[in-house]
C-alpha cells in the first residue's frame, strides 16, 4: 500500500513540475515579446519626435 502511495505521489509531483515549467516558459515568452514590442514602439516614437 505504501509503495503505491509513493508512486502516485511521484507521478503527481512530476506532472505538477512539467506543468509549472511549461507555464513559466509560456509566461517568459509573452514577457520577452512584450518587452521587444515596447522597445520597437519606443524607437518609432523617438524617430517621429526628431
Amino acid at each position: 500500500m505504501t509503495q503505491d502511495f509513493y508512486y502516485i505521489a511521484l507521478v503527481i509531483t512530476l506532472i505538477f513540475a512539467i506543468v509549472a515549467f511549461a507555464l513559466l516558459g509560456f509566461m517568459a515568452k509573452i514577457y520577452f515579446n512584450v518587452i521587444r514590442n515596447f522597445n520597437k514602439t519606443e524607437r518609432k516614437m523617438r524617430k517621429n519626435d526628431k
